[in-house]
């Protein structure tokens, strides 16, 4: 059986790097852009002050059942994700999102 940490070592010596001048890159943006309406942000607020330290099932952002490939259901929910904490950090929480079986957001705000 070969030694994990005599390869961890020439992969090692092999990590090589290169200067760059700015001119020579390109940049894009980072994440997904997201956005929150102010009625958004007001009806979380008044349900996070209903219902504080629980889990808040987010219906209207459940993965839409015509979503069958695999790929197009995580891009959804990594958009529904980034746009739940830009309400949870509007508003002044942390947020803690867990997806259900049927593929509902379920999140707690937290301060």
């Amino acid at each position: 059986m070969p030694d994990n940490k005599e390869n961890d070592k020439e992969k090692d010596n092999e990590f090589q790097f290169e200067i760059v001048n700015e001119n020579e890159m390109q940049f894009a943006s980072r994440g997904r852009k997201s956005s929150v309406s102010d009625k958004q942000l007001e009806m979380v607020a008044n349900q996070i002050k209903k219902s504080p330290n629980q889990y808040l099932r987010i219906v209207s952002f459940a993965v839409p059942k015509e979503l069958v490939d695999k790929k197009a259901q995580s891009n959804h929910k990594a958009k529904v994700s980034s746009t739940i904490r830009l309400m949870g950090k509007k508003l002044g929480y942390e947020t803690t999102i867990r997806w259900d079986m049927k593929n509902i957001p379920c999140v707690l705000f937290t301060k």
